[in-house]
């Protein structure tokens, strides 16, 4: 199977997270050729990557997570849910669909479809954005952060709430991984960071050293890999990833508010922070920078020129690529053959 044929199939991994899977995909066959796309294309991608955060987190948030934190246990289970809310909070329900809607229009709008984008290719992306898109998507952008802010505040008001409750739920102390450039929260290009369960940094490596430091574990029981510490082993090089492993590891965040709620994330729950139940809390301040960022990347009207791509020239060889997933660490390693042809 030719490469280039590969990101489009790979995104049928996850329906969910069906973008970060393209954009992991097409960095890695860049890896093998040797391709440097333009600074444009990496905006877009971002963008691309972000719209995928707003999406995932906010229905995470607001459709699975929310109703468990809102009703108390003991209130009848075909009330615990998001519609119970929307009857209670209309309001509620509106930001809920506005910010989802809007991730899903960045994914539509420079994606060309909702899920399964088909715009990233490898060298770049087939299509620019135009000056009226990036407008109104501008437009939605500061509309999209007001709502992520509410949100936030849901969240944190309801983690004060049950706080003793949710402190029940373990406290699992594991090394931690993710992205990071700078020492800032990212999600799109940078170093691989680990730290162990005090905080301390193990190392600090690039994409294509990925795989001399990191192994998986399956077990027949469950679809879940389990990642490790190559020097380390299991049980003790355990790796946890996503939000909590994001704001754990990560320094800063380039954002206004985002930055603002990661210091009083560390602030409340120490650094690193081990209880389980605060991926959710981690999950909400994803969310505000992923919206700050938006806006940040649209506000650049240097988005919108058509540089969008560069030629590919197949090569053989191995090549790793990384981004960060709503879940965590994504990382795909393909061997190419001289011709271009997938061999593993």
């Amino acid at each position: 199977m030719e490469a280039e044929r590969l990101p489009f199939i790979i995104s049928r991994i996850c329906g969910v997270c069906s973008t970060a899977h393209i954009i992991a995909s097409v960095k890695t066959i860049e890896s093998i050729y040797e391709t440097e796309i333009t600074e444009t294309a990496k905006k877009l991608r971002e963008l691309l990557l972000m719209g995928q955060i707003i999406s995932n987190h906010s229905l995470v948030f607001f459709f699975l997570t929310l109703p468990d934190f809102w009703f108390s246990p003991e209130e009848n289970p075909s009330k615990r849910n998001v519609f119970q809310i929307m009857r209670e909070k209309p309001e509620i329900g509106r930001k809920a669909i506005a910010l989802r809607s809007f991730g899903s229009q960045i994914l539509d709008v420079v994606g060309k479809r909702e899920v399964h984008i088909i715009s990233i290719i490898p060298g770049g992306l087939i299509n620019s954005l135009k000056e009226r898109e990036r407008e109104v998507l501008l437009k939605k952008a500061q509309n999209a952060c007001e709502i992520a802010k509410d949100a936030l505040e849901l969240g944190k008001e309801l983690f004060d709430k049950n706080w003793e409750d949710f402190k029940k739920a373990g406290d699992y102390k594991t090394h931690y991984m993710a992205l990071t450039r700078n020492d800032a929260l990212e999600f799109y290009d940078g170093e691989i960071h680990i730290i162990n369960p005090q905080g301390e940094t193990l190392s600090k490596f690039t994409a294509q050293e990925y795989m001399e430091h990191i192994e998986e574990k399956r077990y027949e029981w469950t679809y879940a890999k389990f990642a490790y510490l190559k020097t380390l082993g299991l049980p003790k090089g355990m790796i946890q990833v996503g939000p909590t492993a994001r704001m754990n590891i990560n320094k800063k965040a380039t954002t206004e508010i985002a930055q603002k709620e990661l210091e009083e994330f560390k602030r409340k729950f120490g650094t690193p922070a081990h209880a389980t139940l605060l991926f959710d809390y981690a999950r909400l301040i994803d969310l505000i920078y992923a919206c700050e960022r938006v806006k940040e990347l649209l506000e650049d009207k240097s988005i919108v020129r058509t540089d969008t791509r560069v030629k590919v020239k197949p090569k053989g060889g191995k090549g790793i690529g990384v981004v960060e997933a709503p879940r965590g660490t994504l990382a795909h390693e393909y061997e190419i053959s001289r011709s271009g042809r997938l061999k593993r």
